[in-house]
């Protein structure tokens, strides 16, 4: 918690000129409004002088007698509100902070609330990812780094019963999946469009990967229409016949649900439905919660964490933690993809979905590549499978996040998020075999919400060809050689091995260095100025225009 008393002063004292363009911003950041202002600083436990700003990216407070900063992008904040006095700031990896303007400067107060309101409700081309584009050139184009069809082309390549299906080129089959999909070959475009009528949103069964040491497959799709008049579609399965046929050394497909089983069941009344009755096929229930039951433990987990970095909490940590429910979520997600690794591991395939099949699904069929391949464990491979089983096939980040023109609260949900955090606890039990390190994945989860670049904006690959000519991919800033270097493991040693993290509730554990970063009393080498020493870096593989 970080309480700054502000008194006195107008918000109103605007720099100019050269003042705008300091040290300490980035390309295309600029200063709108600033002031000097008596502030009591919990950390340092009294009062001194600090400069609090608005640029068009964040809100910036430092101290002049410490040195001290604390900068929040307005996009990583969730809720903002104003009593008479006092401006509550919480963000969405659980700061807070807390602005107290004497009484005697409402008109300060309103106007420095209006102008926080307004930038933290930016959304589409306002936000600073598209100026920041302006500002900067890379050497590399990271939005480059990912082809789907090379990708596709390279995993069935010395296999004959998968096809490149060029039948959603234009994304008129699918607006939400990718242009290129890999198919069984025995299924015609006719069939594709059948199939695609019957799946929730036309996400049909499609190839996600496939094991270089066999036939053994992972593919991914939304569920079945069925209803409750239980309708079949015979198109759909053949085609799940096929994906099954594709792999000889198993009579059984086993179609992962991710959704618990009376989730699943209560989707017949909405024109949903689950794979009943297929035939050689074994259906299994993942019993993975939805958004909403997500979303709330996960603002469970903020008012958690706010509440003990407080003075006055005086609760019991583990149960109130245990509360939240969000370590068991945890828990199930890497439960659930273990079961889908041993299940490639007996010689059989999977296909996995849930109710639409972009936001457990991609969790699922992501995490089960970086346990059974270690080319997902790389540095780039890992960029590799986010620009796959997330951005290519249509995780709703613009809706999940927040920054969406047409986004709705009941939409956001911290999907990817608890993504991250499950590669965490993977990586905490093998950390010998990931190429990069854990402040990799802080920095990722920090760019999730910050829109300083655009990788993380739109809600699928369609949406965001457009995005890519007009911001700056964050694979293109990771990759810089100077910026590489510090998230490397120096500890890697590539193993090769098929990894299988244990789920017992007691090895599931908070990520503390990123959850309670904002507590004073966290020490750990992954601190908040350390974050922003790696956004500061300059390197001269960058350049300005």
């Amino acid at each position: 918690l970080i309480t700054v008393m502000l008194s006195g002063v107008n918000l109103g004292n605007i720099f100019s000129g050269e003042d705008r363009c300091l040290s300490e911003w980035i390309e295309g950041e600029r200063v709108e409004q600033a002031g000097q202002f008596s502030a009591y600083l919990a950390k340092q436990n009294h009062h001194e002088m600090v400069l609090v700003t608005f640029t068009n990216w964040r809100l910036y407070i430092k101290s002049f007698e410490s040195g001290d900063s604390y900068w929040i992008p307005f996009k990583s904040i969730d809720q903002a509100t104003k009593s008479i006095d006092t401006i509550s700031i919480t963000c969405k990896d659980a700061r807070e902070f807390k602005l107290t303007i004497s009484n005697d400067s409402e008109k300060t107060s309103s106007d420095f609330y209006k102008k926080l309101k307004t930038m933290v409700n930016c959304s589409g081309n306002h936000l600073f990812s598209f100026i920041h584009k302006s500002f900067i050139a890379y050497e590399d184009n990271g939005w480059s780094l990912y082809n789907h069809a090379q990708y596709l082309s390279q995993i069935i390549e010395n296999d004959d019963q998968w096809v490149i299906s060029c039948i959603n080129l234009d994304y008129s089959l699918s607006p939400t999946y990718p242009a290129i999909i890999g198919i069984p070959i025995t299924v015609s475009d006719d069939m594709l469009k059948k199939v695609a009528n019957f799946r929730s949103k036309a996400r049909i069964p499609a190839l996600s990967w496939k094991s270089p040491n066999g036939p053994m497959s992972i593919s991914r799709c939304s569920q079945p229409q069925m209803g409750l008049t239980l309708q079949t579609s015979d198109s759909d399965r053949y085609m799940i016949e096929s994906i099954r046929m594709t792999n000889p050394r198993s009579n059984t497909l086993y179609l992962i649900d991710a959704r618990p089983k009376t989730n699943a069941m209560a989707n017949f009344v909405r024109q949903g439905g689950t794979e009943l009755n297929y035939s050689k096929c074994e259906l299994i229930y993942m019993g993975i919660d939805n958004i909403h039951v997500m979303r709330e433990s996960w603002y469970s987990l903020i008012n958690l964490i706010t509440s003990v970095c407080s003075d006055d909490y005086d609760g019991r940590w583990s149960v109130d933690l245990d509360s939240t429910g969000w370590l068991k979520h945890i828990r199930i997600i890497l439960k659930s993809t273990v079961e889908i690794v041993e299940i490639i591991e007996s010689n059989s395939s999977v296909v996995v979905h849930c109710s639409d099949g972009w936001d457990r699904t991609s969790q699922l069929t992501s995490l089960s590549q970086i346990l059974l391949d270690p080319r997902c464990r790389t540095y780039e491979g890992f960029q590799r499978l986010i620009d796959r089983e997330w951005l290519s096939f249509g995780h709703k980040f613009g809706d999940r996040i927040g920054t969406s023109k047409r986004g709705k609260s009941l939409e956001k949900s911290p999907v990817f998020m608890q993504w991250l955090e499950c590669v965490y606890q993977i990586f905490e039990q093998f950390p010998l075999e990931f190429e990069f390190n854990e402040i990799y994945l802080i920095v990722l989860a920090d760019s999730l919400y910050n829109c300083r670049f655009g990788t993380f904006l739109g809600n699928c690959e369609k949406e965001r060809k457009d995005i890519s000519q007009e911001t700056v991919s964050i694979w293109s800033w990771l990759n810089l050689p100077d910026i590489r270097k510090e998230f490397i493991n120096p500890l890697y040693y590539n193993t090769q091995q098929i990894l299988k993290p244990t789920t017992k509730l007691r090895y599931i554990k908070l990520w503390e260095n990123y959850w309670l970063r904002g507590d004073p009393e966290h020490t750990s080498y992954f601190t908040a100025d350390k974050i922003k020493h790696f956004v500061a870096i300059n390197s001269n593989s960058t350049t300005r225009s």
